[in-house]
């Protein structure tokens, strides 16, 4: 979500009550059900909308430039295939592929570097 923020107007108000739940000190365990309300529900659709409206998945070109972002927890790993085009003078990352997974509890004692690593890995399985 980090990075697909930059396409997303007023994303810090709108993101606010999602980092809010994930507040150690708020909720030590999991947040009570209680706690999605109304807002959380309505930014969701908002932020769900926008992401989509931003991007467009476009074909992988082989002869572009490829780029790989990967970010991993202790839970998951998620990663973007993008590919570079030129327009008016200036590079564009577009992305072309979204992929991400949950780990095994083996998996989740993995090194960070080793998680982004699989995750990269799994792409082409």
């Amino acid at each position: 979500m980090n990075y697909l923020r930059n396409f997303i107007p007023k994303a810090s108000t709108l993101l606010e009550p999602f980092y809010d739940l994930l507040n150690k000190e708020k909720y030590p365990c999991l947040p009570p059900l209680a706690a999605i309300t109304q807002k959380l529900e309505h930014n969701f659709v908002i932020v769900k909308q926008a992401v989509t409206n931003s991007i467009k998945l476009k074909l992988f070109d082989p002869q572009s430039d490829t780029i790989i972002y990967t970010d991993a927890s202790l839970t998951g790993a998620a990663s973007v295939l993008f590919q570079k085009e030129l327009k008016n003078g200036k590079d564009y990352l577009y992305p072309i592929s979204f992929h991400s997974l949950c780990f095994t509890d083996t998996q989740q004692r993995y090194s960070t570097v080793e998680c982004e690593l699989f995750v990269v890995n799994s792409f082409y399985y």
